[in-house]
């Protein structure tokens, strides 16, 4: 079975590159990601193409201190 997962990787040297932050089924949209990206986006950004971004493979950040936040598609065992 196949799951889409967000990780996020903290701005700082030492940080893994898969922590865990949401799954989904299936691959969400922006819709949905909207919906999950509650907190704070610098005025710099524009929220619905970073959006746009992670949902197109990107890694992304919400403000120049964040974490960076990616998507990837998983297999599982069921």
């Amino acid at each position: 079975m196949k799951v889409w997962a967000i990780f996020s990787i903290e701005n700082e040297y030492n940080q893994p590159e898969n922590n865990l932050v949401k799954l989904y089924k299936e691959k969400p949209t922006v819709g949905q990601l909207n919906d999950w990206w509650g907190g704070y986006v610098d005025d710099e950004y524009d929220k619905q193409e970073l959006l746009r971004q992670l949902v197109s493979g990107a890694s992304v950040r919400f403000n120049p201190f964040g974490a960076y936040y990616r998507i990837e598609e998983l297999e599982v065992a069921e």
